[in-house]
């Protein structure tokens, strides 16, 4: 909204859905068309060509469907932020200054990614995991922290197995205890830098969209202990 007021449009964060379908509509008919929300919003059919800020508008319009939840499109917002020569960083450091305390960032350190990482492993599974097994969890509660190739291994105890089964669950997931306490913040962000480092390291490991096989649209991945760098 910051970007659209800055530019002329009288629109703010309070601003209702109606308001911003009205002026949506209003620069529809300004490009000499009529699209009243059906089929494909497309630029390209403009009889007048609309400046890129008015474009942007009528794009968020188009995708703001419901009343209820306004639209938030990373293809909109970078675009908003002009062209892509190294002064985005900038200028989302000058954008987040204007945001309140409690809503967040737009812009992340490695050492801030480390921590996200290190929460998650200590909120989702560390915690839960150390207090289940405090109180003699078994079956289903222990395998729901156990990948599928853990839960192969599981399995192959024997099909009839029941109690070589959960003994089986039980050491996987003691010694996936021992390695989620393991975990620091700094092994994280350890791990990040690696991967990072090994990707800027040469371009020549990317590979062509047309050598991708199998539907795969990654160009290239980095794993480490604890992340993996997809590009």
């Amino acid at each position: 909204m910051k970007y659209f007021s800055g530019h002329g449009i009288d629109v703010n964060e309070d601003s209702s859905y109606e308001r911003i379908k009205r002026l949506a509509l209003a620069l529809q008919d300004k490009a000499g068309v009529d699209y009243r929300w059906k089929g494909v919003y497309d630029p390209s059919t403009h009889k007048i060509e609309l400046p890129e800020h008015e474009t942007l508008f009528c794009l968020y319009a188009w995708y703001w469907s419901v009343p209820e939840a306004r639209p938030s499109f990373h293809e909109i917002f970078v675009k908003t932020l002009g062209k892509r020569d190294g002064s985005e960083a900038e200028k989302l450091r000058e954008l987040e200054a204007t945001l309140p305390s409690d809503k967040g960032k737009l812009l992340y350190m490695n050492k801030d990614v480390a921590e996200d990482i290190f929460k998650f492993y200590e909120k989702y599974m560390r915690t839960p995991l150390r207090r289940d097994l405090g109180k003699g969890a078994k079956g289903r509660t222990v395998s729901r922290y156990l990948t599928s190739d853990e839960l192969d291994l599981v399995l192959k105890v024997g099909r009839y197995d029941d109690e070589g089964q959960e003994k089986r669950a039980q050491e996987i997931a003691s010694k996936l205890l021992k390695w989620l306490d393991q975990i620091t913040t700094g092994r994280v962000l350890n791990d990040i830098e690696k991967v990072f480092a090994e990707h800027e390291e040469s371009s020549e490991h990317m590979k062509n969209p047309e050598e991708l096989e199998g539907g795969r649209r990654d160009l290239c991945m980095h794993a480490s202990e604890y992340v993996e760098l997809v590009v």
